[in-house]
C-alpha cells in the first residue's frame, strides 16, 4: 500500500503496519533519513540507502553509542527507568488496574513498575548503556550498521526483525510500537480520516468477566468472612448478618396483617443477657391504619412450667415487650414475674430495664439484660391494634429441635362400649434439626379408665400401653414433614354411660431429650370426651356433651358481640352461638357454646393505642369476682323474684353463676346472690368445658329457686376488654315431668311466601299424651300473629295453622301456651330463595334445614318417632324462646370493663 505524505496518515500507518521502532517513533518515507538507529526504510533498497545504514551505523553507532549510551543510558535509564517505571507503573497500574482489576493493576503496576523500572532502568541503563554503548557502538555499529543497515537484517529493529521489531507482530515492535508508541496506551491517539482504533471484542469480554467476578466476590466475601470469623456477640445495629450463625426457626406467615405475621425468629445468649431476632412478612412496627404493633416475648428462664406466668405451655419468668408505629419503637421494656403473684395474672410482671432495639424493614433485633440458660425456652406473640394475634408456631431455644403438636379431639360423642375406639389424632411437625421422640404421656379425661391405649402411624402400630405412658417400638423421627398419629383406647363392657377421653400431659406429654423443645395446640373436630354406649338421660357435668345433643338449642345470631369501646377486638371467644337449659326437680343445668374458644382469654390484656401507654388490665364489670387479668367470663343471670323492677341491671337478676377462665381452662366457678347492691358468694358450682362448650349445674337451693316456677335467664359471655354478647331464655324449675319437655309440642315447619296471606306454621306432638292447643300463641319477631283455637293434638299428630302473613325477613318464631310460658322457639337463618324451613334428623330434632314444603307430614330427612309409649328422655326440658334481653349499655369507667 502506498504511504501517504500526510503526517496524520503516517501515524495511522505506524499502527496498521508497525516497522519495529525503538520508542515508537515514526519513520520517514525516505530511507535516507534512516531510523533512530540508522536503518533503512521499507521503500529504499539502493546502495545509498544501505550506505546510510553503514554510515549512520558506524557514525551513530560510535557517537550515539558512546554519547547516547552513556548519556541516554544514565539519563534515560535513570530517568525513564524511574519516570517510566513510576509513571507507567503507577499510571498503567492504576489505569489497567481499574480497567483490568485492582489486584493485578496495583500488584503488577507497583511491583513491575517499581521493580523493573528501577532495577532494569539502573542496571540496564548503566550496564547496557556503557557496555552496549561501547561494545555495540563499536562492534554492532560496524557489524550491525552493515548487517542491520541492510534490508534483510534480523536483529535490532529491522523490517523483518524478530526480536525488537516486526511486521509480523513480534515482541518489542508491537509492544513498544503499540503500547509505548503511536496510537497505544502511552503513545499518541491516532486518527486517520475519522477512523478510531477499536478494542477487540475479546478484551471487552475479559473485562466484563473480571467485573462479574469482582461483583460476586463483593457479595460472597462478607458471608464467607462471617462464617469463617463469626462475631462472639450480636450487635444491635439494624444489620442482621450477625444472625447467620444462629439457629433460625421459620413459620408459614398466616396472619391477616402481614406486619405482624411472624415467619422467622431466633434466640442468642451470653453473659450480658439474651438476644432475639424476629422477622415478619411485612413492615416491622408499621402500625398501619393509625394503629400500633406490639411484640411480646415470653421467656421460661428456668425451663420449669410450674413457675412463672402461665402462657402457651410455658412458665414465663420474664417478658420483653416492644410497641411501636411508623417503623420506630414507641416503648420497650424488660420485666420479670413476681413469684408471689397469681400465675394467671398478667399484672405480675414487674419492669426491670429497657432493652436495646433496632428495626429495619421487616426485621427486628434486640438485647435485654435477662440472663438465660441453654435450656431456656421462649414464645413470641405479635399483635396489631384491631386484628387477631399471631404466635410463633413453636416454643424455641437458642438451638436444637422444636416440636409443634396439634392435639385434635375428633372422637364421636358416643362410642361403642366394646373394642378399640379412636379417641384423638396427633399431628406433629418439627423445626430446626430432626428430633427423636421416645414416647408419649397421657392424662385421662372422663370417669372411665381405658383398658389399653394404642398409637398407630399410617395404620401400623408403633406403641401400646396399659397406662398413660407409652414408649415407641423404635424412636419416632420428626422433621418439617407432618407425622400424623392415631390414638385409640380399648373400652371395657362395664363402662356403659361412663365418659372417656385422653389428652397429652402438659408437662411431660412428649418424652424426648432435654434439648428438644415442644408445645401443644388444641383443636376439636368431634368430642373431647365421649360417652360409652349411650349418653345418660340426666345432665352430667363431666366434660362430655353428648347428653346435651338431645336438647334443642336456642341459637344466637353470630357476629353480634358488642363493645362500647373504640377498639373492638372482634374475637369469637365471647360470641354466643347457642344456649340450652335443663332441669330436674332439684337441679338447674345450663349450656353455652361460642363461635371461638370457650374461656380462651388473652395472654396480653392490654390495648395497643398510639401515643397512649397500655392501661392496666381491668376487672369484669359485674365485680362478682376478683380481677382475673386477661380472663374470659361466662355468666348466667336469673331473675329469681320474677320482678323486672328489682335486682341487678342485667336481666333484673337476684342470682348469678360466674365461670372465669383463661387458656381454655376453668379458673373458678361460683354462684352469687345480689343483696343490697352487692354480690355475695353462695358457694361453688360444678362446671366443665371443652374447646367451645360450657356446662354448669347448681342446686335450686343455691340459686334461691322454687320448683314449679319458670324463671327468666340471661346468658352472657364477656372478655377482659368489656366486649360481650348476651342471650335470654326461660328456665322452668320443674316440680314434675310434664309436657314442657321433649317429647312435647314442637314447631316442626315454617312456610313463608313474604307479604302474602298464604304462610303457615306446623306443630308436631312428640309427646305421649294429647294436648289441647286452646290459647296457644305464635309470636313472630316479637309480634303476635296467631292464637290457636281449641284443638286436641294427639301424640304423633301434626297441626297446620294456615292463612297467615309473617312478613318479609322474619326470623324468630316462638310458641307460647295458654299460661304465657314458652313452649318452643324456631330460629330461621334467612329466607333467600327459600319457602320452607323444617326440623331434620333424629329426635329431638335439634337441626333445621331448608326443604320442599310438607304440611301435615313428616319432613324430608326427619326420622319418625317409632313408639310414643317408649320415650327416650322423659326428664329433659323443652326449648324456650329468645326473650331478646339486651343490656342497656351504661357509660363505664376505665376500671369497669
Amino acid at each position: 500500500m502506498p504511504k501517504s505524505t500526510d503526517r496524520q496518515e503516517e501515524r495511522a500507518d505506524a499502527v496498521r503496519r508497525p516497522s519495529g521502532f525503538t520508542n515508537g517513533l515514526l519513520s520517514s518515507r525516505r530511507g535516507s533519513l534512516g531510523k533512530v538507529n540508522g536503518f533503512s526504510s521499507e521503500d529504499s533498497f539502493s546502495k545509498s540507502d544501505q550506505s546510510d545504514g553503514r554510515t549512520n551505523g558506524r557514525t551513530n553507532g560510535r557517537t550515539n553509542g558512546r554519547t547516547n549510551g552513556r548519556t541516554n543510558g544514565r539519563t534515560n535509564g535513570r530517568t525513564n527507568g524511574r519516570t517510566n517505571g513510576r509513571t507507567n507503573g503507577r499510571t498503567n497500574g492504576r489505569t489497567n488496574g481499574r480497567t483490568n482489576g485492582r489486584t493485578n493493576g496495583r500488584t503488577n503496576g507497583r511491583t513491575n513498575g517499581r521493580t523493573n523500572g528501577r532495577t532494569n532502568g539502573r542496571t540496564n541503563g548503566r550496564t547496557n548503556g556503557r557496555t552496549n554503548g561501547r561494545t555495540n557502538g563499536r562492534t554492532n555499529g560496524r557489524t550491525n550498521g552493515q548487517t542491520n543497515g541492510r534490508w534483510a537484517s534480523a536483529v535490532n529493529g529491522l523490517k523483518w526483525g524478530f526480536t525488537n521489531g516486526s511486521d509480523g507482530g513480534k515482541t518489542n515492535g508491537l509492544t513498544n510500537g503499540l503500547v509505548n508508541g503511536s496510537g497505544a496506551v502511552n503513545g499518541f491517539r491516532l486518527s486517520y480520516q475519522g477512523r478510531v482504533v477499536k478494542v477487540r471484542d475479546a478484551n471487552l469480554r475479559k473485562k466484563v468477566a473480571v467485573i462479574a467476578v469482582l461483583a460476586a466476590l463483593w457479595i460472597v466475601i462478607p458471608y464467607v468472612g462471617i462464617h469463617a470469623f463469626p462475631k462472639e456477640n450480636v450487635e444491635i445495629d439494624g444489620y442482621f448478618l450477625d444472625w447467620v450463625k444462629a439457629q433460625v426457626y421459620r413459620d408459614v406467615p398466616d396472619a391477616s396483617n402481614q406486619d405482624v405475621s411472624i415467619h422467622e425468629y431466633a434466640m442468642q445468649r451470653d453473659s450480658d443477657g439474651t438476644y432475639f431476632y424476629i422477622a415478619t412478612d411485612g413492615q416491622m412496627l408499621s402500625g398501619r391504619d393509625n394503629g400500633a404493633d406490639g411484640f411480646y416475648i415470653f421467656i421460661d428462664r428456668d425451663c420449669n412450667p410450674s413457675t412463672g406466668y402461665l402462657v402457651r405451655g410455658l412458665g414465663a419468668d420474664a417478658l420483653i415487650e416492644i410497641i411501636g408505629w411508623n417503623e420506630s419503637v414507641a416503648s420497650a421494656s424488660s420485666s420479670t414475674f413476681d413469684p408471689t403473684s397469681d400465675r394467671t395474672n398478667f399484672g405480675g410482671f414487674v419492669q426491670i430495664s429497657e432493652p436495646e432495639v433496632a428495626v429495619s424493614g421487616g426485621k427486628l433485633e434486640l438485647h435485654a439484660d435477662i440472663i438465660t440458660c441453654t435450656l431456656s425456652r421462649a414464645a413470641i406473640l405479635a399483635r396489631h391494634s384491631e386484628t387477631s394475634s399471631d404466635w410463633s408456631e413453636v416454643n424455641f431455644r437458642t438451638a436444637g429441635s422444636a416440636i409443634r403438636v396439634i392435639e385434635d379431639h375428633d372422637a364421636d360423642s358416643v362410642i361403642p362400649e366394646t373394642g378399640s375406639q379412636h379417641i384423638l389424632t396427633l399431628n406433629i411437625t418439627g423445626k430446626g434439626p430432626k428430633a427423636t421422640i421416645q414416647g408419649l404421656s397421657f392424662d385421662y379425661l372422663g370417669n372411665v379408665t381405658p383398658g389399653m391405649i394404642t398409637v398407630k402411624e399410617d395404620g401400623r402400630v408403633i406403641a401400646t400401653a396399659n397406662d398413660g405412658n407409652l414408649s415407641f417400638d423404635s424412636p419416632l423421627v420428626v422433621d418439617d414433614e407432618l407425622v400424623s398419629l392415631d390414638v385409640s383406647v380399648e373400652v371395657l363392657s362395664e363402662s356403659t354411660y361412663g365418659s372417656i377421653g385422653l389428652m397429652l400431659n402438659r408437662t411431660n406429654g412428649i418424652r424426648a431429650s432435654a434439648n428438644i423443645s415442644w408445645s401443644v395446640e388444641y383443636a376439636q373436630h368431634g368430642a373431647k370426651v365421649s360417652y360409652v354406649g349411650a349418653a345418660p338421660g340426666r345432665i352430667a357435668i363431666d366434660g362430655a356433651f353428648g347428653d346435651w345433643d338431645l336438647r334443642v338449642p336456642m341459637n344466637d345470631l353470630l357476629g353480634d358481640a358488642y363493645s362500647n369501646k373504640t377498639l373492638d377486638y372482634g374475637t369469637g371467644d365471647v360470641d354466643i352461638a347457642a344456649v340450652k337449659v335443663a332441669s330436674t326437680t332439684s337441679v338447674a343445668s345450663f349450656y353455652m357454646s361460642v363461635n371461638g374458644t370457650m374461656l380462651g382469654g388473652t395472654s396480653v390484656p392490654s390495648e395497643l393505642v398510639r401515643f397512649v401507654l397500655p392501661e392496666p388490665p381491668a376487672s369484669n364489670f359485674t365485680d362478682v369476682i376478683l380481677p382475673m387479668y386477661g380472663s374470659d367470663f361466662a355468666f348466667v343471670f336469673v331473675d329469681a323474684d320474677l320482678n323486672q323492677s328489682t335486682g341487678f341491671e342485667v336481666g333484673s337478676s337476684e342470682t348469678a353463676i360466674a365461670v372465669v377462665g383463661k387458656g381454655n381452662s376453668i379458673i373458678a366457678s361460683e354462684a352469687f346472690r345480689y343483696e343490697d347492691g352487692n354480690w355475695i358468694s353462695a358457694g361453688s358450682v360444678d362446671a366443665a368445658i371443652d374447646a367451645y362448650q360450657l356446662e354448669i349445674s347448681s342446686l335450686y337451693s343455691t340459686l334461691g329457686l322454687i320448683p314449679g316456677q319458670t324463671y327468666p335467664v340471661t346468658f352472657m359471655a364477656q372478655d377482659w376488654s368489656g366486649r360481650e354478647d348476651t342471650m335470654g331464655v326461660a328456665l322452668p324449675a320443674r316440680a314434675t315431668a310434664g309436657t314442657r319437655a321433649y317429647p312435647g309440642i314442637l314447631i316442626n315447619e315454617v312456610y313463608n311466601q313474604a307479604k302474602k296471606p298464604h304462610d303457615w306454621i306446623e306443630l308436631y306432638n312428640t309427646g305421649t299424651t294429647p294436648v289441647d292447643l286452646a290459647g296457644y300463641e305464635i309470636w313472630v319477631d316479637g309480634v303476635l300473629i296467631y292464637t290457636f283455637p281449641s284443638v286436641i293434638l294427639l301424640p304423633g299428630e301434626f297441626f297446620v295453622a294456615s292463612g297467615l302473613n309473617f312478613g318479609v325477613d322474619t326470623l324468630s318464631y316462638v310458641l307460647y301456651d295458654s299460661d304465657g310460658s314458652v313452649v318452643d322457639q324456631f330460629q330461621v337463618p334467612n329466607w333467600d330463595n327459600v319457602n320452607s324451613w323444617g326440623r331434620t334428623g333424629s329426635p329431638p330434632y335439634p337441626s333445621i334445614d331448608k326443604m320442599a314444603p310438607t304440611p301435615g307430614k313428616i319432613n324430608k330427612d326427619q326420622v319418625p318417632i317409632p313408639e310414643f309409649g317408649d320415650v327416650v328422655l322423659p326428664l329433659a326440658i323443652i326449648p324456650i324462646m329468645l326473650i331478646a334481653i339486651r343490656w342497656a349499655k351504661r357509660p363505664r369507667g376505665k376500671n369497669d370493663t
